[in-house]
């Protein structure tokens, strides 16, 4: 195939998801057989370039990535996973969610989409951060770069209360679940810490793919509570922490310097066990800086 027909291609893929974005459509989407015979969707986000997949954070899903993926359409074409049990994604099967479940279901998708034959490069932020250092460990050399926000990789011995302590669990269960209508819920949480310091697009985008509408006009959280509980329980029990040295690709762990989970110094410790990493502390920024400003992470 010729360069020409290559970037002809492109363009045309470019015009598709900018009229399905003027039609009020959700972007293409594509489905992978994960785990256990588990679904698992993949958003495709668009852009010019390489193949990018995105994995997001415990709770939310891929769609919620879509203002970062317009900035980094730019320089990638970018896919999205909703993880199991988040977003369109079917639940796990037996009701496992070990994190070594969510990696698997990562080389999956990277088999099954079929990304032009190249090896992706990857965004993972907080769960998807430590999921994309997992799959990598697994399959060294499987992404061609690693960007982690903030990922969720516990150092043996380091006291990290808010996590080990399962304190998110918690305040997970007792989260409200259904609202009147999107509107409804897109005004709550636009009110609400964290979701209010996020830029206005990615509330939307959260609630548009992290929503299901039921007949009555309502609406309901599609990640239930109780998985979302169950997700970060399952942090100390990953195995990330051992295995870095089995990470080939180049690594970027970033953080935010305003209250972050993950904060400089504990990258720091992780990037010392990856042969090519480096640390990027963000001012200004939390531990949801693609939320907050996705165009300054994207850069």
């Amino acid at each position: 195939m010729s360069a020409g027909s290559v970037a002809a291609g492109e363009q045309k893929q470019s015009e598709g998801h900018r009229a399905r974005a003027e039609r009020g459509e959700g972007p293409p989407r594509r489905t992978v057989e994960g785990g256990g015979g588990a679904t698992i969707v993949a958003w495709d986000l668009g852009g010019d370039g390489p193949p990018l997949l995105i994995l997001h954070a415990t709770g939310f899903h891929g769609r919620c990535y879509a203002p970062l993926a317009a900035e980094l359409g730019r320089s990638f074409h970018c896919w999205a996973l909703d993880q199991r049990g988040h977003g369109s994604s079917d639940p796990s099967p037996d009701g496992d969610y070990a994190w070594r479940h969510f990696a698997a279901d990562v080389r999956a998708a990277v088999d099954q989409l079929a990304l032009g034959g190249e090896r992706p490069f990857v965004f993972g932020h907080s769960l998807g951060g430590a999921v994309a250092i997992m799959a990598e460990e697994a399959h060294p050399e499987t992404f061609a770069g690693l960007f982690a926000w903030e990922p969720i990789v516990l150092i043996p011995g380091t006291h990290q209360p808010q996590i080990r302590n399962n304190r998110l669990a918690d305040l997970s269960r007792r989260r409200r679940t259904r609202f009147e209508s999107k509107a409804a819920a897109v005004v709550h949480y636009a009110g609400k810490a964290p979701f209010s310091r996020f830029r206005a697009d990615t509330v939307l985008a959260y609630v548009e793919g992290g929503f299901a509408e039921l007949g009555d006009g309502s609406v309901e959280l599609r990640c239930a509570p109780s998985t979302e509980a169950d997700v970060y329980e399952g942090a100390p029990r990953s195995g990330a922490f051992e295995h870095l040295a089995r990470v080939a690709a180049p690594a970027t762990l970033a953080c935010g310097q305003r209250d972050p989970a993950v904060g400089p110094a504990h990258l720091e410790i992780l990037a010392s066990g990856i042969e090519r990493a480096r640390v990027e502390p963000y001012a200004g920024l939390s531990h949801f800086g693609p939320f907050e400003d996705p165009a300054r992470v994207s850069a």
